[in-house]
């Protein structure tokens, strides 16, 4: 539920702005198979005594949207736009002087800085959570005909009325790395009640999630973790060309749409098909996949600069 900054000065509730088509534009509003990669949402993290800071809040027009009920003390803070929440400030309930600004990257320069001048204060700043989204806009083979395949996780899947898939998911929601697949049109439509303009005929979402904790660095290899989530995207069907033996062909399509039976097969069948479709999956790499790769190799420095610029 989006925070209203006139309907609900109490909740904590943290509101994405979307990446719309009234903040995205193409370069070219005809072109066809456009991917574009770009830093979604982001997480900081660190301490701050926030009773010594709640004058430089206020100049960066950051407004105290709810209290502590036992001590009465602030435990959360929003940035607004237009009556809706861009970016919230929350205390860790665990520990006294451990703050996290949430925020997605869809921002103006100004509201950034009302962001910054606020995470620049914290001692020992650190990101805990990014999202990096890979947008395949205006694509030929559109549809939500792909699946996710990553063996050993568990999958989630929605379906429309029409009884197409118009999400998928690999992983839990507290996993350190999640995948996500789905059909963007729909998601800005149902949730955020945004119609995108004409040009834009079809726009398909594949995104990483990474969580960081004090043992494990994910986020420091995101490319390389972004790398390897495209090679999870795939076409469902193999054909009789590719696999002329109808019984392998049976269990590498059910396999395919349903990773999960993995863990019912054999050791060494598992060994075998998970060989098998790693080699077709090399020899007939989908073309948005190697537009997404070529277009991670462009943008990845660019991304990791608008990472460390929350710093």
């Amino acid at each position: 539920m989006a925070i209203s900054q006139s309907l609900n000065k109490k909740s904590s509730a943290y509101c994405k702005y979307p990446a719309s088509p009234l903040l995205f534009t193409l370069s070219n509003k005809n072109i066809s198979n456009d991917c574009e990669i770009s830093l979604d949402e982001i997480t900081v993290a660190g301490e701050i005594n926030i009773s010594e800071c709640k004058d430089i809040l206020k100049e960066n027009n950051w407004v105290l949207t709810s209290v502590n009920p036992i001590d009465g003390e602030p435990s959360t803070y929003n940035l607004f736009r237009d009556g809706d929440s861009i970016a919230t400030l929350s205390k860790n309930r665990y520990y006294s002087d451990s703050w996290r600004i949430d925020t997605s990257n869809h921002l103006t320069a100004q509201e950034k800085r009302h962001i910054t001048n606020i995470t620049r204060l914290f001692n020992k700043p650190r990101i805990t959570r990014i999202d990096i989204a890979v947008d395949f806009i205006n694509f030929d083979d559109a549809g939500m005909i792909y699946t996710l395949y990553r063996p050993n996780t568990k999958i989630f899947y929605t379906r429309g009325t029409n009884g197409k898939f118009e999400s998928i998911t690999a992983g839990v929601k507290k996993s350190l790395q999640v995948y996500r697949y789905y059909n963007k049109l729909i998601e800005l439509r149902q949730n955020h009640g945004i119609k995108a303009p004409p040009y834009i005929k079809n726009w398909e979402r594949l995104e990483l999630q990474l969580r960081q904790t004090k043992t494990y660095n994910t986020v420091q290899d995101w490319d390389n973790r972004v790398e390897k989530m495209l090679n999870c995207l795939i076409l469902p069907e193999v054909t009789r060309l590719a696999v002329p033996n109808v019984k392998e062909r049976a269990m590498i399509n059910q396999l395919l749409n349903h990773p999960e039976e993995f863990k019912y097969i054999s050791s060494r069948t598992r060994a075998k098909y998970r060989k098998k479709i790693r080699e077709l999956h090399k020899k007939s790499t989908p073309t948005r996949i190697n537009l997404a790769t070529k277009a991670l190799e462009h943008k990845k420095n660019d991304i990791n600069k608008e990472i460390t610029s929350f710093l």
